[in-house]
């Protein structure tokens, strides 16, 4: 989705929302969201099971996002749990893979 029509897109649900001028949680979540299931945010992952928000300053939020994967290369098969924060610049409306560990189930 183009900047522009990201801009709309948050506009329109603000003023339907009749909040403030700041973004909401649930406005936040949902743009992340999108961006995740472009595959903007996580190289290769187009969903995650969990994503919440943590911490929020005037600039950014911090967001804690679980998801697993599973797949086999070559003769290794694996399962993992990935875990990690995105960073959601306000100013800006893009999100931002900040740090991700996975461990093997």
């Amino acid at each position: 989705m183009g900047v522009r029509l990201k801009l709309l897109m948050i506009a329109f649900l603000m003023v339907a929302s009749a909040k403030s001028m700041a973004l909401s949680d649930e406005i936040i979540l949902k743009l992340v969201k999108e961006d995740i299931s472009q595959g903007k945010v996580i190289s290769g992952k187009t969903n995650v099971n969990s994503l919440k928000i943590g911490n929020c300053s005037a600039d950014s939020c911090l967001l804690d996002f679980v998801y697993d994967t599973s797949g086999c290369y070559q003769d290794y098969c694996f399962d993992l749990e990935c875990s990690g924060q995105i960073s959601f610049d306000l100013q800006t409306i893009e999100s931002e893979l900040k740090e991700q560990n996975c461990i093997d189930l």
